[in-house]
């Protein structure tokens, strides 16, 4: 007897239903569908390395570490975050660097 979808208790309790516990490909941005992505990966390319405040100010992402983190999810070559510094007012820079 096959389960209806959405007609199982236990799949409302689960609210996405079944579908949920499938794994799936991982989601991730690509510079070649995304303007930030492509300003962010140009940033990292141009200056060869660069803070998480320098990708902020060219492409005026809130998230520059997610960004940089599509990008090497979809197969782009940057480091992983060095830690440089503490701002006045609590913000933690990191610098990423382009690993060619």
């Amino acid at each position: 007897m096959a389960i209806k979808k959405g007609k199982n208790k236990a799949h409302k309790a689960l609210g996405r239903g079944i579908e949920a516990l499938i794994p799936r490909k991982p989601h991730c941005g690509h510079p070649g569908r995304s303007r930030r992505l492509a300003k962010t990966l140009n940033c990292i390319m141009d200056l060869g390395t660069c803070t998480t405040f320098q990708i902020q100010r060219v492409t005026g992402s809130m998230k520059p570490s997610t960004d940089v983190d599509d990008l090497r999810r979809a197969g782009y070559r940057v480091s992983m975050a060095t830690y440089v510094r503490t701002t006045s007012d609590g913000r933690r820079v990191f610098r990423y660097t382009w690993l060619g």
